[in-house]
C-alpha cells in the first residue's frame, strides 16, 4: 500500500509538471469556464442556473476523455508499464493510478468552479448538493472508463 501511495503522489506531481496534462486538467477547463461564464449569461439570462453543473461536466470530459489517454499511451510507449510488469506491479494498480489522479485533478477544478461561479458570475448554487455529487461521481466513473478503453 505504501508503494501505491508513493506512486499516486508521484503521478499527481507529474500531472502538474507535464504541460499537456496541466493544459487538459486545469488551463483549458478553467479558461473555457471563464469565457462561457462571461458570455453566456448575457446571451441567456437563465444560464446562471446551469453554469456550475455544465462547466463541471465539461471539466470532467476534458480531463478524462482528452487528458487521460495521453498519459496511458505515453507510459506504454516509454516502457513504464513493461518495467512495472517486470517488477511485479499489478495491472490494476497501473490503471488505477492515472484514473485516481485524473479524478483528483477534476475534483480540484470542480471545487474552483463551485466556489468562484457565484462570486464571479452570480451563478446559483445547485439546490441539491447530494445530487450534484452523485452526478459528478457517475460522470467521472463513466468518462474515466471510456478513457481507459
Amino acid at each position: 500500500m505504501k508503494s501505491f501511495i508513493t506512486h499516486f503522489v508521484m503521478d499527481l506531481k507529474g500531472g502538474l509538471r507535464d504541460k499537456t496534462l496541466l493544459l487538459m486538467n486545469y488551463l483549458f477547463p478553467l479558461g473555457f469556464y471563464l469565457v462561457m461564464g462571461g458570455i453566456m449569461p448575457k446571451l441567456n439570462p437563465q444560464y446562471g442556473d446551469i453554469l456550475i453543473p455544465s462547466m463541471m461536466i465539461f471539466g470532467i470530459l476534458v480531463s478524462a476523455i482528452l487528458g487521460m489517454p495521453n498519459v496511458l499511451v505515453t507510459s506504454r510507449n516509454n516502457g513504464i508499464f513493461r518495467s512495472y510488469k517486470i517488477n511485479g506491479v499489478s495491472k490494476l494498480s497501473m490503471l488505477a493510478i492515472p484514473t485516481l489522479s485524473t479524478v483528483f485533478h477534476t475534483i480540484i477544478v470542480t471545487a474552483i468552479i463551485l466556489l468562484s461561479a457565484p462570486v464571479l458570475f452570480g451563478a446559483k448554487l445547485p439546490g441539491n448538493i447530494g445530487g450534484l455529487i452523485l452526478v459528478f461521481l457517475a460522470t467521472v466513473i463513466v468518462c474515466t472508463g471510456i478513457a481507459l478503453l
